[in-house]
């Protein structure tokens, strides 16, 4: 999911080029922190031995994920408030980019949940909805559909900014 933000040179590169992290800006180094954080999490469930280390990798994402959530929230406020501001702008076209394909990352780890040994132990913790949405999702989602959904949010963010030049 990284982009070529997080190379020092960017030109002629895409997502397999080879990356040095020496030295990266905080703003490739937190994208890429981002990228390994999902690979890292999705590996963690596959390779858990009990219900206790799923539970514990599962709600250390979840908290992550609330972190990265705030941060977006931030962002898009901030851009709401000065749609000029060309930082906020840039974070809230790459969010926009990102998001649907992070989302569909994120469905693989849906699914390694559902495919646990310890999916009954998961349920009886967590509640049946939460399994239901996550088979739910994996039904729904696509590569196919990850365009739409970024021309959606796209859209919604310039929503977003006229109605916030409108007050």
């Amino acid at each position: 999911i990284s982009t070529v933000d997080v190379y020092k040179e960017p030109n002629g590169k895409n997502e397999d080029s080879p990356m040095d992290t020496d030295g990266l800006l905080p703003y490739g180094a937190n994208r890429l922190w981002l990228e390994e954080q999902v690979k890292e999490y999705i590996e963690g469930l596959k390779n858990a031995k009990s219900y206790d280390e799923l539970r514990s990798i599962y709600l250390e994402h979840a908290n992550r994920e609330g972190e990265v959530g705030t941060m977006i929230t931030i962002a898009s406020i901030r851009n709401t408030v000065n749609t000029k501001d060309e930082f906020y702008e840039g974070e809230m076209t790459h969010i926009h980019q990102r998001l649907p394909k992070i989302g569909i990352i994120e469905k693989e780890a849906d699914k390694v949940i559902l495919e646990s040994p310890f999916l009954e132990d998961f349920r009886a913790e967590f509640g049946d909805l939460l399994v239901k949405k996550m088979e739910y999702g994996l039904k729904l989602s696509s590569e196919a559909i990850v365009p739409n959904m970024i021309e959606e949010s796209k859209l919604t963010q310039e929503y977003s900014k006229a109605s916030a030049s409108c007050t």
